[in-house]
């Protein structure tokens, strides 16, 4: 992983860039379909 500084640089993929651009996308085309991240996480600690 590159660094800079005395820091790691996350780099993602090109897929992980793609699920991203996508994922800001549909953002833009209805903000209201964000959620906090809170809420992601009470969801993932669900599915354990």
């Amino acid at each position: 992983m590159p660094r800079s500084g005395d820091e790691p640089v996350y780099t993602p993929t090109d897929e992980e860039r793609r699920m991203i651009d996508e994922a800001l996308d549909d953002l833009r085309r209805d903000p209201g379909s964000s959620r906090s991240w809170d809420d992601v996480q009470e969801e993932l600690r669900s599915r354990r």
